[in-house]
């Protein structure tokens, strides 16, 4: 039998990474995080992923939450904070015009930022003022 030990030093030579584990606030008993698109420093879209398990990617067959939902039950507060803290990480990587952003709420109701992703727009069915994902990037470029 393997102890973890061995199966740890085998997997390190190949560029093993470890990631601290991140209990997310729920709604309605389910997981959620946050996808926070964020177009020229902006919080464009802000759209819920939500699921019965850990794992909230939306194309692993997760559901899109209703953000005004999430705000009614956390507050707005908790939803701002997310969206400012999204709008920090693209800052901190500097040159990004959009990112999307995965952000957790650990159960206190504080951000947790778990990615940057730089295609991260692909928000199907999800709108703000009638305008999806690139839609808005393109008027924010062409606003520029």
């Amino acid at each position: 039998t393997y102890e973890i030990r061995d199966i740890i030093n085998a997997m390190v030579p190949a560029g093993l990474m470890a990631e601290e584990w991140i209990r997310k606030k729920m709604f309605n008993n389910k997981s959620v995080d946050l996808r926070i698109l964020i177009i020229n420093k902006q919080a464009s879209l802000v759209v819920p992923r939500i699921s019965h398990h850990i794992i909230t990617n939306l194309h692993l067959g997760n559901e899109k939450g209703n953000i005004e939902d999430l705000r009614n039950s956390w507050g707005d507060e908790v939803i701002d904070t997310a969206k400012r803290e999204a709008i920090k990480a693209v800052e901190e990587i500097g040159g990004l015009f959009y990112a999307g952003v995965d952000v957790a709420i650990d159960p206190r109701g504080m951000p947790v930022i778990l990615e940057v992703n730089a295609f991260g727009d692909m928000l199907l069915g999800i709108e703000n003022n009638g305008l999806n994902s690139y839609d808005l990037e393109l008027q924010e470029w062409l606003n520029q």
